[in-house]
């Protein structure tokens, strides 16, 4: 046996891997699609790995796993990445049956060509490789690399797609955060170059074996990261979803007619429409959207209101902040679902204007009033 802190650190990855995926996919609370795949992805991770932690170990000769054992699950990994991405960003859209055979057709493939050389050339392997089984998994190692390219910017591009449909604010749409996912794809993106990179050292170049540590330990650090960052996120999501559907079903309209028309369209735009929810809202857009111009409207909010802008709109979400976290039924949610559903774009930028307007931070305020022993009688604007 030739344990060391490498393959160590990959066997405690594998464990960890097996255990997240029993754990959330058997769990009713992370039943959604994207949670299964995610699930998914790290079990086959896991696999993948544990085949070449018993090589690097030496609990089993390479010749036993390529001829017997072996599964070319690297192939698997970039259409799992694609299909856990799809339905992060299209919740609402399940793959379709001609997308699933194309992300499955090179894992297919490959498996079924690993099988044929396996019994077609039983009487040699795993006693000899011959040339073309060599050249064979040469092959699938770099499929798996260029497979696994082209999910990554597939998966960008619909990033791109989505973040651009999420500046159109609707408030009955909970749109999910994406800097954290783009930042994975770029990251995942730089790991599959330093497999190819390793892919051409250790098979064509003749590096040794140990190379490989450096892919093995990035990916499965990105991958087991993006399990539990995935899970928190959708955790946050759906937390968020019911706080919406609370806020949209229990709202009410506040318009004050005796006002300048363009003030009462001001107050409805934002208080009743809740575009003060929208993270990306400016003067430029409201005043856009009212058909005025923003030096007009400015002036006009000046004269009405005791401050500007932008502190007009952070009282109305730190207001909107308030009430759920002094309401019971929201007592166990965290402060970055409650902040971004009051309108904020993130827990720094919630924190701050909360403890600007009131004097104390979100967590404090919610310690003060105790709000899991709040009633649920009060309704947000």
């Amino acid at each position: 046996m030739e344990f060391n802190i490498f393959n160590f650190i990959v066997l405690m990855g594998v464990i960890q891997g097996f255990i997240f995926g029993v754990v959330v996919g058997f769990s009713k609370k992370y039943k959604a699609p994207s949670t299964r795949l995610l699930a998914l992805l790290i079990v086959a991770f896991s696999i993948n790995n544990l085949q070449f932690f018993f090589v690097d170990a030496g609990l089993m000769d390479s010749r036993v796993l390529y001829g017997i054992f072996w599964i070319p699950e690297h192939v698997l990994l970039g259409p799992l990445l694609f299909a856990y991405g799809f339905r992060f960003l299209y919740p609402q859209i399940p793959l379709t049956k001609k997308q699933i055979f194309w992300l499955l057709l090179p894992f297919i493939l490959c498996l079924i060509c690993s099988t044929y050389f396996k019994i077609a050339y039983a009487h040699e392997i795993p006693v000899n490789f011959p040339d073309s089984y060599w050249i064979f998994t040469i092959i699938v190692e770099f499929a798996g690399v260029f497979i696994a390219a082209v999910c990554i910017g597939w998966l960008l591009r619909l990033a791109y797609v989505v973040d651009r449909r999420n500046k159109n604010f609707r408030a009955d749409v909970v749109y999910p955060q994406l800097q954290w996912f783009r930042l994975t794809l770029w990251a995942f993106a730089a790991v599959d170059v330093l497999w190819l990179f390793i892919s051409i050292k250790v098979n064509l170049l003749g590096a040794p074996y140990t190379w490989w540590y450096w892919t093995w330990i990035s990916l499965s650090v990105l991958i087991y990261w993006l399990g539990h960052i995935g899970i928190y996120k959708f955790g946050i999501q759906e937390e968020r979803k019911k706080i919406r559907d609370y806020s949209l079903s229990n709202s009410f309209n506040v318009i004050d007619t005796s006002r300048n028309t363009h003030l009462t369209a001001f107050d409805d735009l934002l208080v009743n429409q809740k575009y003060f929810l929208d993270p990306q809202l400016t003067l430029d857009s409201v005043a856009e959207k009212l058909g005025v111009s923003k030096s007009y409207l400015s002036r006009t909010l000046n004269k009405e209101y005791p401050m500007g802008f932008s502190e007009y709109v952070n009282s109305l979400r730190v207001n909107e902040a308030k009430f759920y976290l002094t309401n019971k039924d929201f007592a166990q949610y965290t402060l970055v679902a409650i902040g971004l559903e009051a309108g904020f774009s993130s827990k720094t930028t919630f924190n701050s204007a909360f403890k600007r307007i009131t004097g104390i931070t979100p967590s404090e305020y919610r310690k003060n009033l105790g709000g899991a022993n709040q009633t649920t009688s009060e309704i947000p604007v």
